[in-house]
């Protein structure tokens, strides 16, 4: 696709901005959800707007690849644009709880197309040996999204109101699709007599939707709920005929044979484990910081946030390396190995180090898990065709998020387990049976309110041993958190051995030197 430098400009500019936005809706509605809680009351229902908009826009992923693939990269896009624009509307606009979450899925729809389509859009206007670095910028959005969404959305509820978070997004959106729009061209590699395998995507939304509702809803409760098993139950059933369907399919949603490259079958696993054990890690790290460290939780914030500038900085650097030296192995191999080096520091020496290690620790784990970014993207994308490059491209980004869905739920019960076995034995004087189980509680034990509030009901003379008490409960919780960062840590190593034994870097080479030598 030739274009000009300034069309080129205005393409990134809108994928960056369809991207940040879609990742901006995983982070920015935390900060505002007490004040939609307290309008709607729906506390009952109070993560479903979060696990809506995850199904939907994890699920959308393969599907919205497929489509672009048949359809074309533009028309799929400002589609994903408008659906997401739409449906921001219809969340502010919502009335009650269920009103939201059914929004926040259509919602999510939109935001995985954009995901989808934003990477998508940096191979097909890109050639291979520049896509590293545009992937390096893509990839960072991420983490600014991490970065600006608490705070974005906390600002945006105190002063204007909590409709504004979504109503944000519809001038921010009209911008990304006028730079689509006007400057991205319509390919001609498309094939519309293609069709989309439509047995095949059934069942692979009856594989993957009740799989994810299991998964998160497997953190809150026992994973052996009736429910839940019958969740999984479903899930395994479903992917047993999705694979069986895809095997006879003339246009299978996923093609099993991708997994025979072994840059693409290394780099959904390591990038899946990364995902999992990092911002698995990442969701756990702030509760670390007030509980074992007594931060507040905008202390816990500010201390996290060098890791996500790291994580931006690397993704770049990154990125621009691989423009100039195909070293895909040497810095995903070196990024994993930072990262696990630093969940590791945190693990073993996080109990006795002080703020400043713990930054040190997370912001070398940070900076090493944004080295891989780019390498994940563009290299499986070197291997194949324009023509698949979009099924490709949402296949890596939906493995990713599966890993770190299930890296929430897994890190989660294991912080439960390691807290009931620390904790069994605990007694808490002065308060009933059930405020003493309500307190072995994480997100109890995070809230200085409630927890002040319990100590209210606490009986003069029971204050001392209560406080006593509740020192040991931050103990449990904070010695279950540092066995999650040396979890973190093995699936890292893990990660870091599947890319040297199997990531082959000389198939990326010998393709990206195929492609300039035929377009040269």
């Amino acid at each position: 696709m030739k274009l000009q430098v300034r069309e080129k400009i205005f393409i990134m500019a809108g994928a960056m901005l369809t991207l940040l936005l879609a990742a901006l809706d995983n982070t920015i509605v935390s900060t505002a959800m007490p004040k939609i809680i307290k309008d709607l009351n729906g506390i009952e229902h109070y993560s479903w707007p979060f696990t809506s908009y995850l199904l939907f826009s994890t699920v959308i992923l393969p599907i919205s690849g497929k489509l672009a693939d048949i359809y074309g990269r533009k028309r799929i896009t400002i589609s994903g644009i408008i659906f997401f624009i739409l449906a921001s509307a219809l969340c502010g606009l919502s009335t009650n709880m269920i009103m939201l979450s059914v929004f926040r899925g259509l919602q999510g729809i939109g935001g995985g197309i954009c995901v989808s389509s934003a990477f998508v859009i940096v191979a097909e206007i890109f050639p291979p040996r520049e896509r590293g670095k545009y992937m390096g910028i893509l990839a960072s959005m991420f983490a600014v999204a991490s970065i600006l969404g608490p705070g974005a959305g906390g600002f945006i509820a105190d002063k204007l109101s909590w409709h504004w978070i979504f109503y944000i997004n519809i001038p921010l959106g009209i911008v990304a699709f006028f730079l689509i729009c006007c400057n991205l061209h319509t390919a001609n590699h498309h094939d519309e007599k293609r069709r989309i395998d439509y047995p095949g995507v059934g069942a692979f939304i009856l594989f993957v939707a009740p799989f994810l509702f299991a998964v998160t809803e497997a953190g809150k409760r026992p994973v052996y709920s009736l429910d839940i098993l019958a969740l999984f139950s479903l899930s395994i059933i479903a992917f047993a005929v999705f694979i069986s369907i895809e095997k006879k399919s003339k246009e299978p949603l996923l093609s099993l044979h991708f997994f025979k490259e072994k840059v693409f079958a290394s780099s959904v696993i390591s990038s899946s484990l990364g995902n999992m054990a990092i911002f698995g890690a990442a969701i756990f790290l702030p509760l670390y910081l007030q509980s074992a460290k007594g931060k507040s939780a905008t202390e816990s914030g500010m201390i996290m946030m060098p890791m996500m500038v790291l994580m931006i900085l690397s993704s770049n650097i990154s990125g621009r390396i691989l423009t100039h030296r195909y070293l895909f192995k040497f810095l995903a191999s070196t990024g994993l190995f930072m990262a696990f080096t630093g969940m590791l520091s945190i693990g073993l020496f996080g109990a006795k180090a002080g703020i400043d290690y713990i930054i040190l620790f997370s912001g070398f784990a940070g900076f090493g898990i944004g080295l891989t970014f780019p390498v994940y993207n563009a290299a499986p994308q070197s291997l194949f065709s324009l023509k698949q490059v979009g099924l490709v491209t949402s296949l890596l980004q939906f493995f990713r998020n599966m890993g770190g869905a299930v890296g929430s739920a897994f890190l989660g019960a294991i912080m439960s387990y390691k807290m009931n076995a620390e904790m069994k034995s605990l007694s808490i004087p002065g308060v009933s049976r059930e405020l003493s189980d309500l307190m072995r509680n994480p997100k109890i034990l995070s809230d200085p309110e409630k927890l002040a509030a319990i100590r209210e009901n606490v009986s003069a003379d029971n204050v001392a041993q209560f406080d006593m008490a509740l020192k040991s409960a931050f103990g449990g919780m904070s010695s279950a958190i540092e066995r999650i960062f040396l979890v973190s840590a093995v699936i890292l190593f893990i990660s870091l051995i599947i890319t040297v034994l199997y990531f082959d870097e000389n198939d990326v080479r010998r393709s990206i030197s195929e492609y300039r030598k035929n377009n040269s």
